[in-house]
């Protein structure tokens, strides 16, 4: 049995550092919650989540909270860490408040607004490239319109110089078997003996 009150335990237990996972939208899940387990050992995660991780005490609104991240990633999530504050401290809480649960939730709600900006913005960009390049698609399908079109005039101007041509051949052929034709066997060349 503990010597200590509940209160004194609940505030004990609030003061101690506690492990939590930090895991990058890019880098997908490592773990969460103060277990130990690496991502290989945790089902459902992939191959290259298998990292491995280290612990990185951070201090945030006086509070120390231990989380733990990829090795190699410390850095990021310092900076993190220092946004968040300056964020809290902006908002006002920097102050010794017993409310620092409502800062740390507007302090989230101003990063998840300039996140949804951010979206806006890039989906913006996105539909603006898509449809520049539907435009010169389009422009390239009308060009290329254009010269099949000019290709079929041209095609067809000459197939009628053909046509034309050969008419006047075989125009020229009836005549002469014509003219051939009207001949008298004295007149026909060579000459029969």
């Amino acid at each position: 049995m503990s010597d200590h009150s509940p209160s004194e335990t609940a505030k004990q237990a609030a003061q101690e550092p506690t492990s939590t996972a930090f895991a990058p939208r890019t880098a997908g899940s490592v773990k969460m919650g103060a277990s130990e387990t690496s991502a290989s050992e945790t089902p459902g995660t992939k191959a290259e989540d298998s990292a491995p991780t280290v612990k990185v005490a951070l201090e945030i609104l006086g509070s120390e909270q231990t989380f733990v991240c990829r090795a190699g990633e410390e850095e990021r999530l310092r900076a993190h860490s220092r946004e968040l504050e300056k964020r809290l401290v902006a908002l006002g809480g920097e102050a010794e408040s017993s409310d620092k649960t409502r800062f740390l939730i507007a302090a989230a709600l101003q990063l998840a607004d300039e996140l949804y900006e951010t979206h806006r913005e890039h989906e913006a960009e996105v539909r603006e490239l898509r449809d520049g390049h539907l435009r010169e698609v389009e422009q390239l399908q009308a060009a290329e319109r254009t010269r099949t079109e000019a290709r079929s005039q041209s095609d067809a101007a000459e197939a009628e110089k053909r046509a034309q041509a050969e008419a006047a051949l075989r125009q020229r052929l009836e005549h002469l078997l014509a003219l051939l034709s009207d001949k008298t066997p004295s007149q026909t060349y060579p000459p029969q003996t």
